[in-house]
């Protein structure tokens, strides 16, 4: 991955490609088929009853609900819907702003799209559902017909209800889907990594794969948490159980960093691929396989086979280290902490209010039937808690111009009726899979489906192609996002980058700290955590640097240069989780460990100076603190230099 990026930051046209390139992606059946029923239905009983327009705005609800899923548990889906639905069909009450002079029109969105671009940085579902309200408020200024609107917002719950029942049905049945998902991906992604390791890959084949595993991990735990704070401390067998599997999880990773004779590797390898086989088909436990040899990765084997195949007993099953009234003091933390606005969420804030006061402002020259697609295309751009505007606005055009050509063929070879509602439920179908994709590839399938409804309710029997007009005003939202909400603002993110890097650094640290037992034979019961705490920390820069990357200089190559930085930290935390798979801090030793916690954090730059890195004199510990010193002394290294990794820098060594 690192060899890709870099060569996409040396040649433009490799760039390029780096720019659209599509992410691997399963095919989701159950988010396929409801998002079809979801969104093509109600346009058809809209058809069917004469009330079109009224049942496009149920459509319009469950397509932006479509759009928006993740592979989450289904508590988590209902609670995203619970908290889009309605603050979305809040949005067109925004409508009534409409009647005032355009001037003040201007003036009061641009301070509603401030507004959400503050409360949209506190987390992902609030932005989602802010955005939503502002698209459907630009949707009710621009065509006051719909008033009174009451009546859309009506609708739009409505659709996102149908959404929520489809939803429900599916949950229903596969309540525990999405978590046996999850863990047979982890499974499988737990024996690429044997086998890689045991075949001896390349560092950057191991470390894709490491990383798929640790997010995955990440996503699972959090999960995990937010499911608990919802249980209000109640007990959940359930939750015990799956809190019992990702730890089973965990130690077969920590395990397998840890193993290194090829043969164990690959007898576990196997192992692993078939124990994915069975969970993901959902068949019964597994016999044991007396060929594994008694290994510690073989026994973290036995152990998770164990767990995952239980009863789900509360009983029989140890209960997660965090206890609610932690998690809800996490939660009332973190609360506190999102209510301070840092720069960056201000600064995002600013981007959308003054690129969507241009948006508006151009109807006073584009007066067009759907000027709108054009502040639309700045919103959804724009959305806050997304990645690169560069990268999004790039791919809304390229997504837009594929997309029409798909709409005029539409247009061309089938009826208006029935027959585009069939095309629009295919299309529908697509969506999920090209969601995750890529941004241009959802935009792709989108825009012929938004031209399809649009057909679909406006009067006449024949066809009306809005095409071209799409086409162009989305031109001139990208042109808008492009010039004022990014070449115009400072385009560097070293001080973003070095304050994650730090945090991550100080997360690190508090996991080597938790090594230290808390008495003579009771390990800190937080090592679990501050392993997942370093790891997501590290995950979320390397997201940034992903998505900086793509930029155009000079964001893009100084994004680059923190790649090997972030890769010599998360080797580090892979030999913290391989020594301590096998050993123990011993008291004599509890010093130095302090010393390289310093060390990592960067408070204490020669707290290896009492650490011999050419002398370990075969001791496992002094072998591992020198091989720590020795990462961060490079990583340091990297840092103190202008051009951080320059080109021709080795990546920095492991822990």
């Amino acid at each position: 991955m690192s060899t890709r990026s870099h060569a996409a930051q040396t040649r433009p046209n490799s760039w390029l490609r780096e720019l659209t390139r599509l992410k691997p992606a399963h095919w989701p059946i159950g988010r396929c088929l409801r998002a079809a029923l979801s969104v093509a239905l109600p346009i058809l009983a809209g058809i069917m009853s004469g009330s079109a327009g009224s049942f496009m705005v149920m459509s319009l609800g469950a397509l932006g609900l479509c759009l928006g899923e993740k592979d989450s548990p289904y508590i988590e889906r209902f609670r995203e819907v619970a908290i889009i639905a309605p603050i979305g069909a809040l949005g067109f009450f925004l409508g009534y702003v409409g009647h005032l002079d355009w001037a003040f029109v201007v003036a009061a969105m641009t301070v509603v799209a401030f507004v959400v671009g503050l409360i949209g940085s506190y987390g992902s579902v609030l932005a989602s559902a802010l955005v939503q309200a502002l698209l459907m408020g630009c949707i009710a200024i621009a065509l006051p017909a719909i008033a009174p609107f009451w009546k859309p917002a009506a609708y739009f719950l409505a659709g996102c209800g149908f959404y929520a029942v489809l939803l429900g049905v599916e949950a229903l049945f596969f309540r525990k889907r999405p978590f046996i998902v999850l863990v047979a991906n982890l499974l499988e992604g737990l024996s690429r990594l044997a086998l890689a390791r045991s075949k001896n890959a390349e560092a950057a084949e191991e470390e894709t794969i490491r990383r798929t595993i640790t997010d995955k991990m990440s996503t699972g735990f959090a999960s995990l948490l937010s499911g608990r704070y919802h249980q209000h401390g109640r007990p959940s067998a359930h939750l015990d159980w799956e809190s019992s599997v990702l730890q089973g999880l965990s130690r077969i990773f920590t395990a397998t960093l840890a193993s290194s004779k090829p043969d164990n590797l690959e007898q576990a390898a196997h192992e692993l691929k078939r124990l994915a086989a069975l969970v993901r088909d959902e068949k019964p436990a597994p016999a044991a396989d007396g060929a594994f040899a008694d290994t510690l990765l073989s026994r973290s084997v036995e152990h998770f086979t164990a767990m995952y195949w239980s009863a789900g007993s509360s009983e029989k099953i140890a209960p997660p280290q965090v206890a609610s009234g932690a998690v809800s003091a996490s939660k009332r933390i973190g609360f506190a902490e999102a209510l301070k606005f840092d720069h960056e969420a201000i600064r995002s804030a600013a981007v959308l209010a003054l690129c969507v006061c241009i948006a508006f402002a151009t109807r006073w020259v584009n007066d067009g039937n759907h000027w709108y697609w054009t502040p639309l295309t700045v919103i959804i751009v724009l959305r806050p808690d997304l990645g690169s505007i560069f990268v999004r606005s790039v791919h809304r055009v390229i997504g837009t111009v594929l997309g029409v050509l798909v709409g005029v063929a539409a247009f061309a070879l089938f009826p208006k009726g029935i027959a585009l509602v069939c095309v629009l439920a295919v299309l529908a179908g697509i969506l999920p899979w090209a969601a995750q994709r890529a941004y241009w590839m959802a935009t792709f399938v989108a825009t012929p489906m938004v031209l399809i409804l649009i057909d679909i309710t406006s009067p006449g029997a024949g066809t009306t192609d809005y095409g071209l007009q799409r086409l162009v005003d989305t031109l001139i939202g990208g042109a808008i996002i492009l010039v004022f909400g990014y070449f115009i603002w400072p385009r560097t993110h070293s001080h973003e980058l070095e304050r994650s890097f730090q945090s991550a650094r100080e997360k690190i640290a508090a996991y080597l700290l938790a090594l230290k037992p808390v008495s003579a034979s009771q390990p800190d019961p937080q090592i679990g955590a501050k392993k997942r705490q370093a790891y997501v920390a590290l995950a979320a820069m390397r997201k940034k640097i992903n998505a900086a990357m793509l930029e155009p200089a000079p964001a893009g190559p100084e994004a680059a240069a923190w790649y090997p930085l972030v890769t010599g930290a998360e080797r580090v935390c892979d030999g913290i989780g391989a020594w301590s798979a096998r050993y123990t801090v011993a008291e004599n030793q509890e010093a130095i460990v302090d010393a390289l916690a310093a060390r990592i954090a960067g408070n204490k730059p020669d707290g290896c100076a009492g650490i011999v890195k050419d002398e370990v004199n075969g001791d496992p510990f002094m072998a591992f603190a020198s091989n720590i010193c020795a990462a961060f002394d490079q990583i340091d290294g990297f840092m103190e230099k202008k051009d951080v990794g320059a080109k021709g820098q080795a990546v920095p060594a492991a822990a």
